[in-house]
């Protein structure tokens, strides 16, 4: 690693939003701690926790740890606060139940510095952690030049990426969004700024089994409202394509079909199915959307 010389400032700010994450948030904490670089802070935004979050933070002395207590507005608002009070030139990000490897900020440093202080979005590969086995998948390679296909097809989750602050004073997460705010912001940076990939992994990812609870809530629906503004933003327009707006759009409505389909509502499932069909008639996914429209029809009848 590149030799480094400590300053006032912290080179890179590190904002953590939470919510009833008591339990978990410790783990996030102690690899932030754990970073072979230590020029840091970490900024805690407890978006209006009620477990005992402000008690497990009291536990912490290191002043290098910023712990800001507000009433609940999400978490897109949650990280825009976390980056106004920051000071680092580099902003970065982490879940509140997920970790960094001890050579995250070090990787990215040394990049930084290799490619002369950029500008824009830098992010990392994950290790995925499922079920306690941790995998390192093969990640897609990432053309410069197609970054708006890379950002919508691929998962870009807001631990892997570390942005200069200086993009900040131009964008920020969409408060109204609460699903897919980072994708939605990660198009909107790419308009005017580069993007680059760091091919180290860095970042431990928790996968839960909340796919249910998604959609139960219908975060789909969250989803489409979000993208459907982005995909009405005239610099976006010009780089997407009808082909690639139809087939996220087509991934949406499949999500809402399936909120409805565990919410027992046939008509409801069936049209957003039919949706999601129309939007992308090429889809490998589109039998199973065809079984699932039948097999409900199929027990309305037995009943």
């Amino acid at each position: 690693m590149t030799k480094i010389t400590e300053i006032n400032a912290p080179f890179f700010s590190i904002v953590i939003p939470t919510y009833n994450r008591a339990h978990v948030l410790p783990k996030a904490i102690h690899s932030v701690l754990g970073q072979i670089f230590s020029n840091w802070e970490l900024i805690i935004i407890d978006d209006g926790s009620k477990d005992n979050t402000a008690e497990v933070m009291a536990h912490f002395n290191d002043e290098r740890i910023k712990y800001h207590a507000q009433t609940n507005t999400e978490r897109s608002q949650a990280r825009n606060n976390g980056i106004k009070i920051s000071q680092g030139q580099y902003i970065c990000f982490l879940d509140s139940d997920d970790e960094y490897n001890d050579n995250h900020l070090s990787a990215f440093y040394d990049f930084i510095l290799e490619n002369q202080n950029p500008i824009g979005i830098i992010f990392s590969n994950p290790i995925i952690i499922n079920d306690g086995i941790e995998t390192r998948e093969k990640i897609p390679t990432f053309i410069k030049t197609d970054t708006l296909s890379y950002i919508l097809n691929n998962s870009i989750i807001p631990d892997r990426v570390c942005i200069h602050r200086e993009v900040f004073s131009q964008y920020q997460f969409n408060p109204k969004v609460h699903i897919g705010e980072d994708t939605i912001l990660w198009a909107q940076i790419t308009n005017t700024y580069p993007m680059w990939h760091l091919n180290e992994y860095t970042v431990k990812y928790l996968i839960h089994d909340d796919n249910s609870v998604n959609l139960k809530n219908n975060v789909y629906r969250n989803r489409l409202d979000g993208l459907h503004q982005l995909f009405h933003e005239n610099e976006i327009k010009k780089r997407l394509s009808v082909k690639l707006k139809n087939q996220i759009i087509s991934v949406c409505y499949y999500g809402i079909a399936r909120h409805f389909e565990l919410k027992k509502d046939f008509f409801r499932m069936t049209f957003n199915a039919v949706l999601s069909i129309v939007y992308d008639l090429k889809s490998p996914h589109n039998k199973a959307k065809l079984y699932m429209i039948y097999n409900f029809f199929k027990s309305k009848v037995v009943r």
